[in-house]
């Protein structure tokens, strides 16, 4: 390590550096240290430094541009990936991630929107996070942000359907000290959740702490700011529905007669609904597992069709891909 410093100090400007892991004997701390080293002389003496490493501390902190992860394919060649983040890159070489990040979705449609999409478009993202729904709605997702926003709870992630944007709130970093009080949060949280949001403080009957109301209030409108996305689209169901491809189903089992009277009876039905007839023709009944195996169906379509709205998509992910965990 020594050696390789003092010919980095030596180095001309403009130079080509490779260093086969370099990080080899060090610990962690070391490591990072080693990584300060490089990064200061690239940019005092303008060298440009190549080196391979296993360890996440050697990358730590490095933008997706730098990082390039080879993997063996299954015909033993090398495949290089490009543009990913430090868990992503090892992940890759089998590196196990347990404090994954968590992004709360409204339904199954969406679930698997995300879930097909990450696959195909960010693979090693896939195993760096966990994409949950559960009953209750968008209003109860709007509640609970009030424990997601506590600082221990930073690795959540909420992405609500587009029909759920409303008025983006004051961001409460740059609220003057004469707003800094309980009505203008209040007023701010109802103007982008479109309901009143609860929180409960010390005090109780007494009516509770006014500044610890302000301190719950700010983490809210902070985490809505930074933390809550929508998709692209005001309603999954109608954006992932295609009626070529639903007629293309029921052809397979009816009659032109019969498939055109259905398609009729499909087209006036609500978007939520198209996928329950769907599986009740293909099914006998409309079972939700039926009906999410259909929406799967769908979803995989859609990706292949690559359709205006994907690249949208894509970026939305991709920004929730850059999100900070912790």
């Amino acid at each position: 390590v020594v050696l390789m410093v003092q010919k980095l100090m030596r180095a001309k400007p403009g130079s080509l550096v490779l260093l086969d892991e370099p990080e080899y004997s060090l610990h962690p701390g070391a490591q990072k240290n080693l990584l300060r080293f490089l990064l200061k002389r690239s940019l005092t003496n303008k060298l440009q430094i190549i080196f391979t490493t296993h360890s996440p501390s050697m990358i730590e902190g490095l933008p997706p541009s730098a990082i390039k992860v080879f993997e063996n394919t299954p015909l033993g060649r090398f495949k290089v990936f490009e543009n990913r983040n430090v868990d992503e890159a090892f992940v890759s070489i089998g590196h196990t991630i347990t404090d994954k990040a968590i992004l709360r979705v409204e339904d199954f449609l969406a679930k698997a929107v995300a879930e097909l999409v990450i696959s195909s478009e960010f693979p090693g993202f896939s195993e760096l996070i966990d994409i949950q729904f559960y009953p209750g709605g968008t209003g109860k997702m709007k509640e609970d942000i009030t424990t997601y926003s506590l600082e221990s709870f930073a690795k959540h992630i909420v992405l609500f359907d587009g029909d759920e944007r409303k008025l983006d709130p004051a961001d409460p970093d740059k609220v003057s000290p004469s707003n800094r009080n309980n009505a203008f949060y209040d007023q701010q949280i109802k103007l982008c959740t479109g309901q009143p949001i609860k929180f409960f403080t010390d005090g109780g009957e007494n009516g509770g702490r006014a500044d610890q109301m302000i301190d719950l209030q700010e983490n809210y409108l902070r985490f809505w700011t930074q933390r809550v996305l929508f998709f692209p689209f005001n309603k999954l169901e109608a954006e992932f529905w295609d009626d070529a491809f639903c007629k293309k189903q029921l052809a397979d089992i009816m009659t032109d007669i019969e498939t055109s009277a259905k398609m009729a009876e499909i087209a006036a039905a609500p978007a939520k609904k198209r996928f329950a007839i769907l599986a009740d023709c293909l099914f006998n009944e409309s079972r939700a597992k039926d009906i999410q195996n259909l929406q799967i169906l769908f979803v995989k379509h859609w990706i292949r069709r690559r359709p205006h709205g994907y690249e949208q998509l894509v970026g939305l992910l991709s920004n929730i891909r850059d999100l900070p965990r912790f």
